[in-house]
């Protein structure tokens, strides 16, 4: 072959390849695009906000009890994205101890006004509602405005006139709103319902925007789920009355249960420089109605009917391939594949649970390397903060390796490569001190429960491990030289999507050490960290584990919440499914007039007792009234628990009725929920 071609080849064709093979999106940076791949931020990137300042968009999303919080994502085409920082990266931002699975960050907004950026969110472990901002987006940003507010999903709208408005979910199927003081993050009159719509159910998300003179309100309904969609309405004043757009959900995938694309939602609608309309909004990409990765960050384009509405893609559905916007490549590095650790801090993608502990991590103890040190928090603490520090997932095919030195000396002590969906769901292959021996160790923890698949002895104190995946299930090796491979086994993908495992964050994968509840002096030295998205194993044989034994149930016949009768618009798990509590979360009770109801079968008529189990959050103190057979017989008290992940229990007297009672408890009125578990009577 000829020198010129085969040097134009090594500078141009082999590149595009490689390029192609290790990023999501499908299409060259460097060259004009005609369309693109979605997600366009793949992996955990839920609840997408975005807003154009000239020719750069800028995106953050929620990211719940994971630190550092609200990543900020920079774009010039909309396609190709380069993560430039964190909103909040500084603990005193983002208080976390304590946050469950599904807690902490919720829904952000981000806007530009007068020469600054402005991120409007809520924390359920901190404060509820606040306003953060900067002048740059890279950072650093403020200090938190606390607004003294816990409605969800709060967002900021900035109008000519010079006023600002922040729009809430006010729980159930109200969208409410108030004036805000931006500067002092004081907010300036009362909240005012701006929206309801009862056909529907978890009214969220809300957006306010101006647009040739009228206001537009568009909202996420049906929750977060299948039946997930966007709705919209107008008018012409900020405060409503709002007309329904006549071709709502503008946005839904409900009606197409075959599309590879699921749950889209919660958008965010926005004008580009050349005056076309896109959307980024939350979908997933289930395989085997199981999904993985989470909710990603998906584009769309949006045209606009001749009456003045605007539609997605012009018929409420998306594809995975989309023609591409009309804008400039955006050029941007590629992802780093290997991290060799060095002394100066890791980058911005790197991400922790809850907030992180630094006296945990060092760059510096030992150069070239980053220690881990074997705390007493391990991976199933819930509420507490492991050493763990990885990246998210945000491919399904992949590989991730490290090479690590670990010396464990006493029983408890081990380190390793971890994916993990919640405190409850992960899987781990590391090295371990067992029975006096130092071992290489596959183990899984599925709804809490702890299964240790495969044990092989060690020579070496140094190890490499790998932990790869495809569409269908994880695999797990080491190697004491990173050429001769020894399989541990393949565990189940589905059992760490967020269908089975709840959870609100999709999985991250990274580097770990824990002593299981003893204080240790040892750490564990990683070299560096390798993943190479695109690259799965082929799949073999799932590893067996054995028969979990259910925890015990209380005295009494036990009538689980999910053989209720629901009503008013009460949900179940599969309905909310981001609750990851020690058991099955259903009769979720948060909408006023939303009621569950038991059928009690007893021997013999009168007196006999219930235990009720509940979660309950929002920190304010639930009245229920309680029905036996249509009767209203009293107000059950339930008390404001720390978290949803927190179970207490409440005794009632019953007067029952031989053969089938109906036991009935139903939300009456305010802000707040209340998770039923079951019901046990005696």
């Amino acid at each position: 072959m000829c020198p010129r071609i085969i040097k134009m080849l090594l500078a141009g064709v082999i590149p595009f390849l490689l390029h192609n093979f290790f990023r999501p999106a499908q299409c060259f940076a460097g060259s004009p695009m005609k369309t693109f791949q979605n997600p366009i931020l793949p992996g955990f990137h839920p609840d997408p906000s975005i807003c154009r300042v000239g020719d750069d968009f800028y995106l953050t999303n929620s990211t719940f009890e994971i630190f550092p919080g609200l990543p900020i994502s920079h774009s010039r085409d909309l396609v190709h994205w380069e993560q430039i920082g964190n909103a909040l990266d500084r603990t005193s931002q983002i208080p976390l101890k304590g946050a469950p699975d599904g807690g902490g960050l919720y829904a952000p907004t981000i806007r530009y006004w007068k020469g600054k950026f402005y991120i409007s969110c809520t924390n359920y472990n901190g404060r509820g509602g606040f306003v953060v901002s900067a002048e740059n987006p890279a950072g650093p940003w403020s200090e938190p405005l606390w607004l003294n507010d816990w409605g969800m999903d709060g967002s900021l709208f900035f109008d000519d006139d010079g006023k600002v408005y922040y729009t809430k979910a006010a729980g159930g199927v109200d969208i409410s709103q108030a004036e805000l003081d931006i500067e002092a993050g004081k907010l300036l009159t009362p909240f005012k319902i701006i929206y309801t719509d009862k056909s529907e159910h978890d009214n969220e998300g809300p957006h306010l925007y101006k647009i040739k003179g009228r206001y537009y309100l568009m909202l996420a309904e049906g929750g977060t789920g299948t039946s997930h969609a966007e709705f919209i309405g107008r008018s012409h004043s900020p405060w409503g009355p709002f007309e329904r757009c006549p071709y709502n959900p503008i946005l839904t995938e409900r009606d197409d249960p075959q599309s590879p694309i699921q749950c889209t939602g919660h958008g965010d609608l926005f004008e580009t420089v050349d005056g076309s309309w896109w959307m980024v909004f939350l979908g997933v990409r289930p395989q085997d109605g199981k999904s993985v990765l989470g909710r990603e960050t998906f584009l769309a384009p949006v045209t606009w009917t001749a009456d003045g509405w605007p539609i997605v893609n012009g018929n409420h559905h998306m594809a995975v391939e989309m023609p591409a916007p009309h804008l400039k490549p955006f050029p941007v590095k590629k992802p780093q594949t290997v991290t060799r650790f060095k002394p100066q801090k890791l980058g911005p993608e790197w991400i922790y649970i809850r907030n992180v502990d630094p006296s945990n991590f060092s760059l510096t103890a030992h150069p070239g390397f980053l220690s881990i040190k074997a705390a007493k928090d391990s991976l199933s603490n819930t509420k507490e903060e492991p050493a763990f520090v990885g990246k998210r997932q945000t491919a399904f095919r992949f590989t991730a390796r490290t090479a690590m030195r670990f010396h464990p000396a006493q029983e408890g002590e081990e380190a390793g490569l971890c994916v993990r969906s919640t405190d409850d769901n992960h899987y781990e292959v590391g090295v371990e001190f067992y029975q006096g021996k130092t071992q290489a160790f596959l183990r899984n923890t599925v709804k809490g429960n702890m299964f240790t698949l495969a044990r092989q002895s060690l020579k070496s104190r140094d190890v490499q491990l790998e932990l790869s995946g495809n569409e269908s299930q994880y695999q797990f090796a080491w190697s004491p030289d990173g050429k001769e491979w020894n399989s541990l086994g393949a565990s189940p993908s589905a059992d760490l999507s967020k269908e089975k495992a709840g959870g609100y964050t999709g999985t991250e994968i990274g580097l770990y050490a824990s002593a299981n509840g003893k204080e240790s002096p040892a750490y564990a030295d990683f070299a560096w960290f390798q993943m190479l998205d695109g690259k799965g194993p082929e799949t073999i044989a799932l590893s067996p584990r054995p028969t979990p034994i259910p925890p015990p149930k209380p005295a009494g016949t036990v009538y689980e919440a999910e053989d209720s009768l629901l009503s008013g618009g009460a949900m179940t798990a599969t309905d909310h499914d981001g609750f990851s509590g020690k058991g099955f979360v259903a009769g979720y009770l948060q909408g006023s007039g939303q009621k569950t109801a038991f059928t009690v079968n007893v021997p013999g008529e009168g007196n006999h007792q219930a235990v009720i189990r509940y979660g309950s959050s929002m920190g304010a103190e639930q009245a229920l009234s309680l029905y036996v057979n249509g009767k209203f017989i009293q107000k059950v008290k339930f008390k404001p628990l720390e978290n949803w992940d927190t179970w207490n229990n409440v005794t009632v007297e019953l007067v029952l009725k031989k053969g089938a009672n109906t036991v009935a408890l139903q939300k009456d009125q305010g802000d707040g929920c209340v998770n039923l578990d079951y019901l046990a009577v005696q």
